[in-house]
């Protein structure tokens, strides 16, 4: 009995000098990958510093490939990206910053500096409340969307909890009315983010000019043009075509490769 109770014990112990090894094996490969994604990303601020700006554009996108996005990395290339003269290049990236930290004082800067030098206006037709929810929007993550969400659901149930217990108060009435249209606004961003990016994708032109058909096709007949950072809301596809849409009501067909989406 003794003996196998000390096998017992020596295969516990192994079994924990293994795990202990293995996660001490882990940390070491993940340490090792930081220490060469850090030093990837002083390479392209190097390239940067020193004026080589479509190198350091490329050292930037491939750390981007390698390591996974950032805003850090976004907002590097979009500046890269400008001062090669690519100012739609500029702005996706500065866009694709703004998603990760949408209030950043320095990413909105340039994002607004860019879209300035673009020399095309568009008319937004769409109405009022629609016009402030979406430029709204633009300065919230989806999970602070979530959030104010589940705020407003508390908020509903617990007004409903109340209104249980007390059926016969009309000040409790009139609380449950108030609530309920809180909870109306509180989730109202959330459904209106997440309907938005389930139907269409918002995209930047990334080439110089573009022309736009009335069909997927060279053949059919130009309705306007567009011009290099310009954001789109791409609404179908097809084959190397798809259909994008202006906020000022125009849309139609342009060539997949005009465009990236953000």
């Amino acid at each position: 009995m003794r003996k196998a109770n000390l096998k017992y014990g020596t295969n516990l112990v192994n079994a924990i000098l293994v795990f202990a090894l293995v996660v001490s094996l882990n940390g070491f490969v993940f340490a090792s990958e930081d220490a060469r994604q850090q030093a990837l990303f002083q390479q392209a601020n190097g390239l940067y510093g020193e004026g080589e700006f479509e190198k350091a554009s490329a050292a930037y996108e491939k750390l981007i490939e390698t390591g996974g996005p950032t805003s850090e990395c976004y907002y590097n290339l979009g500046n890269a990206y400008f001062k090669s003269g690519k100012t739609g290049q500029a702005i996706l990236n500065f866009e694709r910053a703004r998603r990760i930290l949408p209030r950043d004082p320095d990413i909105l800067t340039n994002l607004n500096y860019a879209k300035r030098t673009i020399e095309y206006e568009i008319k937004d037709s769409r109405n009022w409340y629609a016009r402030k929810m979406s430029d709204g929007l633009q300065y919230v993550t989806g999970g602070e969307c979530w959030l104010l969400a589940m705020i407003g659901y508390f908020l509903l149930i617990l007004s409903l909890l109340i209104r249980l217990l007390r059926r016969k108060a009309t000040v409790i009435s009139l609380f449950n009315i108030f609530i309920f249209v809180i909870f109306l606004l509180l989730s109202a961003p959330l459904m209106m983010k997440y309907s938005s990016l389930g139907t269409e994708n918002h995209a930047i032109v990334i080439t110089p000019e573009v022309e736009v058909h009335y069909g997927p096709s060279q053949s059919d007949r130009i309705a306007f043009r567009l011009v290099e950072g310009l954001d789109v809301s791409v609404t179908d596809s097809k084959e190397d075509w798809c259909r994008v849409r202006l906020n000022d009501g125009q849309s139609g067909w342009l060539v997949k490769a005009n465009v990236e989406a953000i």
